[in-house]
């Protein structure tokens, strides 16, 4: 790239899942692009969501805004539909190398079982 060309501005293409085109030569490839099929499929999906405070009672946590969940779902239910073995990978928070239980991923896991 040339001192004066910026870099291409890529946004998400979350629930689109077509090819995005950054340039004339460069195409990036979607979920579709791949034979899923028997397949296990990794998936980093960033399930970083706001979470309440602890109950007093119960010390649960519950999920104040669900929307990076539901627009993962979309990618989901078609790597399922496909027939690929889905593996989701994610975290909450910054545990620093430690198993808290405030950063546990139980409330992000019950919803999206909901959702599927």
């Amino acid at each position: 790239m040339s001192s004066g060309t910026k870099p291409p501005v890529i946004t998400p293409l979350q629930t689109e899942l077509q090819t995005a085109v950054i340039s004339s030569t460069t195409v990036i490839k979607t979920i579709r692009d791949f034979p899923l099929k028997g397949r296990k499929l990794l998936l980093r999906m960033d399930f970083n969501v706001p979470l309440s405070a602890a109950d007093a009672t119960t010390g649960e946590r519950t999920i104040e805004d669900d929307t990076r969940i539901t627009e993962a779902v979309p990618t989901i239910k078609y790597a399922m539909e496909q027939g690929a073995k889905i593996i989701l990978a994610s975290h909450l928070g910054r545990p620093e190398g430690k198993r808290k239980t405030e950063f546990s991923l139980e409330p992000v896991a019950q919803r999206l079982a909901a959702l599927l």
